[in-house]
């Protein structure tokens, strides 16, 4: 549902008749009662969104989903965010090792991927439950399929929102600060090392490369004469010349003495 990013349209605080309405509205649906006991512990301000061209409504605290309602008309579901502050807002569906990979790139929930089929109990079509991997970490929201009864071993539920997708990317940065942050260290701690390796890049690119002085040390050597450096271009040719020089020296002087 959420590939693409949403454009906002507007956004709006709902008068005091509003969240009593939508309050009211997704009880219907959810267990409620811990949710709004966090919303008035937290002194939380419930926003709805509107979206360029689009029905959904998405209702907030600041930028943060709590609630969507995909066709503007009453079909509900909580966020990640939600759940992870209220999980018995409903039942949630434990899947194998590996499962959450696909979920992310965009598959639909599996008879086979489910860990544990009949903690399932029964549900009907659309019913709403939110997924957890392996090690409990909550991943998912979705819609099943069909109810318990009609399972076939296909298809079980439809995925609506999940980590990485662009309701989640939209709002990392908004929960810095909020009561939503302490659900998201790891993710806090994967962006700060980041930052940090990005800058450390930036700074070692700014540096001047170090001299290569091999060969400045080299021709140093040479011009002081120092031993056991010799220059590969005219040595062997100098070094000739000086001793032809030195035997005609020598050839000289024996001609003299004879």
């Amino acid at each position: 549902m959420f590939k693409t990013p949403l454009k906002l349209e507007s956004r709006s605080a709902l008068t005091r008749k509003e969240q009593k309405k939508f309050s009211h509205d997704i009880s219907k649906f959810f267990n409620t009662e811990s949710f709004e006991a966090f919303i008035d512990q937290n002194n939380l301000t419930i926003s709805r969104n509107n979206y360029i061209g689009e029905a959904i409504k998405i209702y907030s605290s600041g930028s943060i989903a709590l609630f969507i309602d995909s066709s503007g008309k009453g079909d509900w579901f909580p966020s990640i965010d939600a759940v992870k502050k209220c999980p018995d807002l409903t039942q949630s569906v434990q899947v194998k090792e590996g499962v959450e990979t696909f979920l992310k790139e965009g598959a639909s929930l599996r008879c086979e991927d489910v860990k544990d089929f009949k903690a399932l109990g029964s549900f009907k079509q659309d019913d709403i439950r939110y997924v957890k991997s392996s090690d409990n970490q909550v991943i998912a929201i979705g819609a099943m399929a069909c109810d318990s009864s009609e399972v076939d071993g296909g298809f079980i539920m439809d995925i609506l929102h999940v980590v990485g997708d662009s309701l989640w990317n939209f709002v990392p940065q908004c929960r810095e600060g909020t009561v939503f942050a302490e659900d998201y260290v790891d993710d806090g701690e994967k962006v700060k090392k980041t930052k940090e390796v990005k800058k450390q890049g930036e700074e070692e690119e700014k540096k001047e490369p170090e001299t290569d002085d091999c060969a400045e040390n080299v021709v140093e050597k040479v011009e002081k004469k120092e031993p056991g450096v010799v220059l590969k271009d005219d040595s062997g040719v100098k070094e000739d010349e000086d001793q032809g020089k030195k035997k005609g020296e020598e050839d000289g002087e024996k001609i003299q003495v004879n």
